[in-house]
């Protein structure tokens, strides 16, 4: 387990790194996506942003990206995951798949969801597994929460971001 942790540490310190270095709001969007999918080897991922699209503008473009208001009815699916604005990790129900993976709700067995920004202000990441056993209520979640707070400053901070000129 020591050197399960020890692996993930060091992915989560060079997606950081990665993700700083990168000038460009959608460029650390598609560092974001690229490091999930073949560092730490998600089945799939979506990251939803609560944002104006005229922050994210040009990012449309990072194919895991959804842009919604907090408010969207299509979000009614994660209403209590976004009340509690805590992480979660197990089976998500039919809905939530469908919202979030489209073609393939079918495929994905379990996930975790976290929550971007303080009260999950910016939106939340969902990384998900084929695996129904990978991501499971009864796991430790210290790391993954480290991962979704990267990720938010990462996001907030960025100056495209905060100034509105995504690009």
């Amino acid at each position: 387990v020591a050197k399960l942790n020890n692996v993930l540490v060091e992915k989560i310190h060079q997606l950081s790194l990665q993700m700083i270095s990168e000038t460009k709001f959608a460029g650390r969007l598609g560092v974001l996506e690229k490091s999930l999918t073949h560092d730490f080897k998600a089945d799939c991922a979506v990251l939803v942003l609560f944002k104006p699209p005229r922050e994210v503008s040009g990012a449309h473009r990072v194919p895991f990206l959804r842009v919604v208001d907090r408010k969207d009815p299509t979000l009614g699916p994660f209403a209590s995951f976004l009340k509690s604005k805590t992480t979660r990790c197990g089976p998500m129900n039919s809905e939530q798949w469908a919202t979030l993976f489209e073609s393939e709700a079918d495929t994905v067995g379990s996930a975790v969801m976290l929550p971007l920004g303080e009260k999950c202000k910016q939106g939340f990441l969902v990384i998900g597994s084929y695996d129904v056993d990978h991501f499971h209520p009864g796991m430790r979640i210290d790391l993954l929460n480290r991962l979704g707070e990267l990720v938010s400053v990462a996001l907030e901070q960025h100056p495209d971001a905060v100034q509105g000129r995504a690009s």
